[in-house]
C-alpha cells in the first residue's frame, strides 16, 4: 500500500455546527483515508504559556506506517499530539508515538501524557509541548483500557482513573472483563519513576452486581451471555454487561450525601453497558486507608443498600465531568439519546450497532451534586445520525468550556469509526445556568 497521508487543517471559526448560542468550532483533525483510520480518544489541555493541545490516538490496520520505524509493525494504534497558539483555529503535530487513551495534565509546570500500550505509559514534556520524552513503563506485562477523562488533584496527589483487563475469557468487546482502576502519584515525586505510582482496583461490573442482575430495571436489557456477545440482527451484537471510562469526582459541597470531611474520598462515575439499556451510570468510591493505600469499594445510601447503579443522562456513552470552581457546579458533556427503545428491526442503517447507540448529539448538563442533571443545551448535532458528535472531553477555560470530541460526516466510516477530532468553543457558558 502506498504511504498513508493524515490531513491536519482548521476552517474559519464558524456558526455552521452550531447548536446553542455562544458555541463556535473548527476541525482540529481529518483522517485522509476514512475508511482505514480513524481518530479515537480526543483529550485537551491548556498549558501555562496559553498555548492549546489536544491529544488523540489513530486506529486502524495500517496506523503503524504512520511511525515510520519497522519496530511498530505490530502496533494498530498510534497517539498524536497537536498544538495550537491561536485560541483553536490552527494546529499542528508536534509528536506522535504507539500510545492510545491519552491524558495530558501539569504537574509542577511540567506537561504529561498518561497512556496505554497496552501496559501503562508515561510521556514528559519539559518545552510546552514541543518537544517529548518517554515512553517511561509505569507497569509491565499486564493490559490496561482507558479514555480521556478527568485528572483530579486532592490531598497533594494526582489522581486518573483506568480500567485493567482481570480476564480473557470474554469475547467480542470485552468491557465485562475491566476492572475499574485508580491511578495515584504524589505531585512532589519523579513522576517518571514507576515505583512512585500507585493503584488500586475495584470489581468488575458483574461483579459489583453479584446475583442481583437488576431485576425490576430491566438490566440487563438483553439477555446476553456472561462472556460473550450476543447477535440480535446481523451485524448487530450486543456485548456482555460491563463498566469502563470512568470520570473521577471531589465532592465540595459538605451538605452533600456522598461528602467526606477527611477529603479523603473520592467518587468514581463510570459509563455502563448494561447489555442494551441506556441512562445509567455505575458508581464506586475510592477510599483512603493510609498514606498511600486505598480501597476501591461502594458507596453506600442511608439505608445501608450500596449503590452501583443510578440514574445519568448518556451513561451508556463515553461521558466527561468537569467541576467549575466559580459556580461551584459540574458540568457535563454526552451524547443524548431520543430513541434507545426502537425495535432492532426497524433501525435505520446509519444507526451503529444496538437502538441505544445514537452518537449525533452532543449534549450539556449541569448538577449541584453530580446526581440530578439539568439540560443546558446541544454543544454540538450532526443532521443525520452517521455525523456522529461523540466522545468528548472539555476543560473550564475563563469564561468558556472547551470542548473536544470525534466527530464524522458523510464520509466517515460509520457513526462509530469516524474520522474527524472537532473543536468547540462554548463561550460564557455560566448563562446557561437557570
Amino acid at each position: 500500500m502506498s504511504r498513508l497521508n493524515l490531513s491536519f487543517w482548521a476552517i474559519e471559526v464558524s456558526r455552521n455546527l452550531m447548536i446553542c448560542p455562544h458555541v463556535t468550532s473548527s476541525v482540529v483533525f481529518s483522517s485522509a483515508h476514512p475508511s482505514l483510520l480513524w481518530p479515537n480518544s480526543p483529550a485537551i489541555l491548556r498549558t501555562p504559556s496559553g498555548r492549546l493541545l489536544v491529544t488523540f490516538d489513530v486506529t486502524g490496520r495500517e496506523a503503524h506506517s504512520l511511525l515510520g520505524d519497522k519496530t511498530s509493525q505490530k502496533k494498530n494504534s498510534v497517539g498524536f499530539i497537536l498544538a495550537s497558539d491561536d485560541n483553536g483555529k490552527t494546529w499542528r503535530a508536534t509528536g506522535r508515538f504507539p500510545f492510545k487513551h491519552g491524558i495530558p495534565f501539569l504537574c509542577k509546570g511540567q506537561i504529561y501524557i498518561f497512556a496505554n500500550d497496552p501496559d501503562l505509559v508515561l510521556f514528559e514534556s519539559m518545552h510546552d509541548g514541543e518537544n517529548w520524552t518517554g515512553p517511561y513503563r509505569l507497569t509491565s506485562g499486564q493490559r490496561w483500557h482507558g479514555a480521556s477523562t478527568p485528572v483530579i488533584r486532592a490531598a497533594d496527589r494526582i489522581w486518573i482513573s483506568c480500567e485493567r483487563y482481570v480476564s480473557n475469557q470474554s469475547r467480542g468487546w470485552n468491557v465485562a472483563a475491566l476492572a475499574p482502576t485508580l491511578v495515584w502519584v504524589n505531585e512532589e515525586a519523579t513522576l517518571t519513576d514507576p515505583e512512585r505510582w500507585n493503584m488500586a482496583s475495584g470489581p468488575t461490573l458483574q461483579e459489583a452486581l453479584g446475583g442481583e442482575q437488576g431485576e425490576g430495571f430491566g438490566i440487563p436489557f438483553y439477555n446476553t451471555p456472561l462472556n460473550r456477545p450476543l447477535e440480535l440482527a446481523p451485524n448487530r451484537l450486543c456485548s456482555a454487561m460491563g463498566w469502563l471510562e470512568g470520570n473521577l469526582v471531589h465532592i465540595h459541597d459538605p451538605s452533600h450525601c456522598w461528602h467526606d470531611q477527611t477529603g479523603l474520598c473520592l467518587h468514581l462515575v463510570l459509563r455502563t453497558n448494561l447489555a442494551g439499556g441506556s441512562g445509567y451510570a455505575g458508581l464506586l468510591r475510592g477510599v483512603r486507608r493510609g498514606q498511600d493505600s486505598v480501597v476501591v469499594d461502594f458507596q453506600k445510601c442511608p439505608s445501608g443498600r450500596k449503590l452501583v447503579l443510578f440514574p445519568f443522562p448518556g451513561g451508556h456513552h463515553k461521558f466527561f465531568i468537569v467541576y467549575d470552581a466559580q459556580s461551584r457546579l459540574y458540568w457535563l458533556a454526552t451524547n443524548q439519546s431520543i430513541d434507545s427503545l426502537c425495535q432492532v428491526q426497524f433501525l435505520r442503517k446509519e444507526r451503529y450497532n444496538l437502538p441505544n447507540n445514537e452518537r449525533h448529539r452532543l449534549a450539556l448538563y449541569f448538577s449541584k451534586n453530580c446526581f440530578d442533571w439539568c439540560f443546558a443545551g446541544l454543544v454540538a448535532r450532526g443532521e443525520t445520525e452517521l455525523e456522529s458528535r461523540h466522545y468528548p472531553s472539555m476543560i473550564v477555560d475563563g469564561d468558556d468550556l472547551l470542548v473536544v470530541c470525534r466527530g464524522g460526516n458523510a464520509r466517515s466510516k460509520n457513526a462509530q469509526y469516524s474520522h474527524m477530532i472537532l473543536f468547540f468553543k462554548v463561550t460564557d457558558f455560566r448563562k446557561l445556568i437557570y
